[in-house]
């Protein structure tokens, strides 16, 4: 079991509790019903509010399982891989679903690790997701931005088939963050969500390149694993209203949803 306490957010429960439910009072509660969200890479302290606007937004109750693609801390070779040890956060214990891990493990594209001692883009998740959902399974997806098209299809092909319409998927990245100016990062994301707005995918994967953008691949494998997708909504540090989060030309830095 992996007991998260990697220094992304206090571990003393009663600390842990009230940060995250301030956050999460920040947010408005939207009901979206997101095929896809795009959720930040930063610790509690960086990225806490952008956390709650995303997660206070969305309308869990259709979803059973999260599959949760993110790049990993350490290099994990030429291979996409998993875990399927069960989280421990403050708050209690998640479980993951060993019937999908089953399913990636008997593939030769998908290798189990065993050796990796944090996951910081399934622990940040993690402590958010135990606020607003119950009784649900994780499947943790490693996805790092220098794994090669074939296997990257290939992996592509086995998770659309063993996912369902009940799989909240949450890919993570950062987008343009980074040691840059507001106004650079602001110009950035501007650029990346121009590209997710219009669909251009293959555009996106080349300027996230340009820009370094930690976690494209695991944005990019989102996307193509629900395929299509008609809204765009960004939640961020100043995207909090529903009238902001609703309108298809607002532009912010944080958590992004595709319905």
């Amino acid at each position: 079991m992996f007991d998260s306490s990697s220094g992304y957010y206090p571990n003393n429960r009663f600390t842990l509790e009230k940060d995250v439910n301030s956050y999460l009072e920040k947010g408005r509660d939207i009901g979206l019903t997101p095929k896809l969200v795009l959720s930040p890479l930063g610790s509690l302290s960086e990225c806490g509010t952008v956390y709650g606007r995303l997660f206070s937004a969305i309308d869990f109750s259709e979803f059973n399982n999260v599959i949760l693609i993110g790049p990993s801390p350490v290099d994990t070779g030429p291979k996409l891989s998993f875990v399927d040890e069960d989280f421990k956060t403050p708050f209690g214990s998640v479980e993951t679903d060993n019937g999908f891990t089953t399913r990636l493990d008997l593939s030769d594209t998908f290798e189990k690790r065993e050796d990796l001692v944090h996951i910081p883009f399934v622990e940040i998740q993690l402590i958010f997701l135990q606020k607003v959902m119950e009784d649900f399974k994780i499947v943790p997806i490693i996805v790092n931005d220098s794994i090669g098209d074939e296997k990257f299809s290939e992996g592509l092909n086995l998770i659309s088939k063993v996912s369902t319409s009940n799989d909240l998927i949450i890919s993570c990245s950062n987008l343009a963050k980074g040691s840059l100016s507001k106004k650079d990062v602001q110009s950035r994301d501007s650029r990346l969500l121009n590209c997710l707005r219009s669909k251009k995918i293959e555009d996106f994967e080349e300027l996230a390149k340009e820009y370094s953008v930690e976690g494209f691949k695991s944005v990019k494998m989102g996307l193509k694993i629900i395929q299509e997708y008609e809204n765009v909504h960004t939640l961020g540090h100043n995207v909090y209203t529903a009238d902001k989060v609703l309108n298809p030309k607002t532009e912010g830095f944080g958590g992004i949803c595709f319905t």
